[in-house]
């Protein structure tokens, strides 16, 4: 039954395609756009983009993965003003590890001490 109603969602924004971190972004979008006829007041999505566990090539791997980050969130924020729902949306954001700040012999980073 989603999965129909989610075919026949068109949005005005052009989501890039090839990119899965705004593929997700672009179905978060047009289930927003479908709360009505879900019978939904309010939705919690999950959605991800892995590849931070950058141990090496630091500077070209981090960079990618912002503007990847980056974009589909720009994309999601412009569906959803075309909506009328973008004062309705909370975006968090979490991450689940810390680096340390001296690079590796990789030009990368390493896990963090945990310090509680």
């Amino acid at each position: 039954m989603l999965d129909g109603i989610l075919e026949s969602v068109s949005l005005d924004v052009n989501f890039t395609a090839g990119n899965d971190f705004s593929s997700q972004m672009e179905t978060v979008a047009k289930m927003m756009k479908t709360k009505d006829s879900r019978g939904s007041d309010r939705d919690v999505f999950y959605v991800e983009i892995p590849g931070f566990d950058t141990h090496r090539d630091l500077n070209q791997l981090f960079g990618k993965l912002l503007s990847s980050v980056n974009l589909g969130i720009e994309e999601f924020k412009g569906a959803m003003v075309d909506e009328g729902l973008w004062d309705s949306v909370t975006i968090v954001m979490v991450s689940e590890f810390g680096r340390t700040l001296q690079e590796n012999t990789g030009n990368g980073t390493d896990h963090g001490k945990c310090i509680s």
